[in-house]
């Protein structure tokens, strides 16, 4: 793919880069979902736990309020003079006037004297009450649901029954328990959404198949995720006793997971930005590293092996400057072998030249390392061989100068001998 040694480097690194980056993004990711999902769980876990301790200090509010009205001599003589309209002032007076408030006054019969309009048990039977059994947390009748506290009061030496309490589809204290605790809360009567924070959309629906199956059917919690109006939602679901711990219906807490989803996606998105830019930023960098590095000094190293295999020793060096590294230093050794190379050569040149023209005297002028000391000690000696050679051919020549010089003097001499004698 890439023939060039900086670029296999940046494209390895940018391969590895892009690894590590995807898996710790992949890692971080994978531990930011689920810490935000055991988040959100627990949020479901915990509104709950509040949900029932909430419902539980209502009853026991509501248990002291109802030992107050019944001390209250006001009240108890409303009661004597059967005065329906002092005992309607008692009951505002403690309780307030909210429509989800009640009270039932009855004989030792059980028979109802009196209750408020907002009363809406109209078949329950208080005579167990009326043997004098306390009834104080929540009760299922009439289909309805409702938190109360029903005792036995003696009033002049005549046994009354007392009820006091409220509509469990009162939705104001599960408001309090949202703002609370950040979830949504429902009340379920049987599997039917009775009261809930999701508003009165969702009230007499019914709880899904699944979950019944599990919590009004099995009895049984369930903690997990579930769609709500289209939402997803880490939900938790509890079975509902009343005072006899006959099963009546369920609480419900979930937290609505859309906007933890949509900020997760945000989060996504910002981190693989970040991760593309980070793996970008190091690519350029291990880029522009390679190219300083690497790739540059190695082109000019092998322009310096081309040269040098062409013969070519005298060319001029670049003025590029090399990092002190260990390719730095490789291709400064190799411009440095250049250059000796061509020093040598051009001093055996210069011997060798004035060898040809017959001077002999010359010797090098540079250092010949390694193997190119043999190469001048030859230059040597062939010089040295071939001046004693030449000098003694110098000699030879002279001789037999000298001796053809003799040889024409005698011929000379007896040519003029044979000149006297004829």
């Amino acid at each position: 793919m890439f023939k060039k040694l900086g670029m296999q480097i940046v494209f390895i690194t940018v391969v590895a880069i892009v690894v590590v980056v995807a898996v710790m993004l992949t890692v971080t990711l994978v531990s930011f979902r689920n810490y935000n999902d055991s988040i959100l769980m627990e949020r479901a876990e915990v509104g709950m736990e509040v949900l029932e301790d909430t419902i539980n200090d209502e009853i026991i509010s509501l248990d002291d309020d109802f030992y107050i009205l019944t001390e209250d001599e006001a009240f108890t003589q409303a009661i004597i003079d059967k005065n329906n309209e002092a005992l309607h002032d008692s009951f505002i007076d403690e309780f307030g006037g909210s429509q989800d408030n009640f009270m039932v006054v009855a004989d030792q019969s059980g028979a109802i004297l009196y209750n408020t309009q907002s009363y809406p048990l109209k078949s329950y039977d208080y005579s167990p009450v009326a043997r004098g059994t306390k009834i104080s947390g929540i009760v299922q009748s009439d289909g309805e649901l409702v938190a109360m506290v029903a005792d036995r009061i003696d009033v002049n030496g005549m046994n009354y029954v007392v009820c006091c309490g409220f509509s469990m589809e009162a939705t104001e204290w599960m408001n309090n328990v949202k703002k609370l605790v950040g979830c949504d809360v429902t009340v379920f009567n049987n599997n039917i959404r009775y009261s809930s924070t999701f508003g009165s959309t969702v009230i007499g629906t019914p709880m899904g198949d699944d979950i019944k199956k599990i919590v009004i059917d099995g009895k049984s919690a369930y903690n997990g995720q579930a769609t709500i109006n289209g939402s997803p939602f880490y939900v938790a679901y509890e079975p509902m006793y009343d005072v006899n711990n006959n099963l009546v219906g369920a609480w419900f807490a979930g937290s609505d997971a859309s906007e933890a989803n949509n900020e997760f996606t945000s989060v996504t998105m910002i981190a693989i930005l970040i991760g593309v830019i980070g793996a970008a930023g190091i690519a350029v960098f291990i880029f522009i590293f390679c190219q300083t590095r690497v790739t540059t000094p190695l082109k000019h190293a092998e322009e310096y092996a081309h040269e040098m295999l062409a013969g070519q020793l005298a060319t001029t060096n670049v003025t590029y400057k090399f990092h002190e590294d260990e390719v730095g230093n490789f291709v400064e050794v190799l411009r440095s072998a250049k250059h000796g190379m061509n020093d040598v050569v051009g001093d055996s040149s210069r011997i060798l030249a004035a060898m040809a023209s017959g001077d002999f005297t010359e010797t090098p002028n540079v250092k010949y390392p390694g193997v190119f000391e043999d190469i001048e000690k030859n230059i040597l000696k062939i010089e040295d061989d071939l001046g004693i050679t030449l000098s003694n051919m110098n000699t030879s020549s002279d001789e037999v100068l000298t001796g053809s010089n003799q040889m024409a003097e005698g011929s000379q001499a007896l040519a003029d001998g044979t000149t006297r004698q004829a």
